[in-house]
């Protein structure tokens, strides 16, 4: 054998180990290496064992990384409907160990694509985010957050500054109680702000500074007790 079969027949036993829901693994590997791979032969394994759709929960980083593998799942069980009991048994080899082909097992993998396909959302591959958001949304009253909230978007920061910073430059008491309500909603750095504001506002007001030592005032009361800004 050369030792690029050798090195072939090492990495196949090493995924078929870490496709084995039993074991707990750690893989580290360069892109391409076959990680997502391993990742939906272990989520097929289960399944296989007989776990139900919506008992498992598949967290990644990126909302990509998630897309592969949902269709990843999609194609190899849909495959597994039109495979001979010979190809879908040297398939089914590939995730689990020989001794454990049975016709049972086979059963199972011809049964997995009707059972996704009827109760899809019970599918839970997502990312860490979106995993986080929901759990945001389903205890409203212990994270004191409002179910409804919205995600804001890093494209969408300075946009929202720039809309706080104009509102702020009206310098009215319900307007200052708008710009908050908004930094509240959209959980914005204030420090961030804060920074963004005083330089804008220095450029723009030369005669009434009041605004922005209100805003201070309000909502930086605790780091800046001495912090006045006064014109020049």
């Amino acid at each position: 054998m050369s030792q690029i079969q050798e090195l072939i027949t090492q990495t196949n036993e090493q995924q078929l180990r870490a496709a084995d829901p039993k074991h707990d693994v750690w893989i580290m590997a360069n892109a391409g290496a076959g990680k997502t791979t391993v990742l939906v032969k272990r989520y097929l394994h289960l399944l296989l064992q007989g776990n139900d759709v919506s008992s498992i929960l598949c967290l990644t980083f990126t909302r990509a990384g998630a897309s592969v593998m949902l269709e990843r799942i999609y194609s190899e069980t849909q495959k597994w409907l039109f495979m001979s009991d010979e190809e879908l048994s040297k398939d089914l080899s590939k995730i689990v160990t020989a001794p454990n082909i049975t016709e049972e097992l086979i059963y199972r993998a011809r049964s997995l694509f009707g059972l996704i396909i009827e109760h899809p959302t019970d599918l839970k591959v997502q990312t860490i985010h979106s995993f986080a958001e929901k759990l945001l949304r389903y205890f409203p009253l212990e994270t004191d957050i409002p179910p409804d909230f919205t995600v804001l978007e890093e494209s969408q920061t300075p946009i929202l500054i720039q809309q706080v910073l104009d509102i702020l430059a009206h310098n009215k008491e319900k307007d200052i109680q708008e710009a908050n309500d908004l930094l509240t909603y959209y959980n914005v750095d204030r420090q961030e702000l804060l920074f963004t504001y005083m330089q804008v506002m220095t450029s723009r007001f030369d005669s009434e500074p009041n605004s922005v030592n209100e805003f201070i005032q309000a909502y930086y009361a605790e780091k800046y007790t001495d912090f006045n800004i006064t014109q020049s």
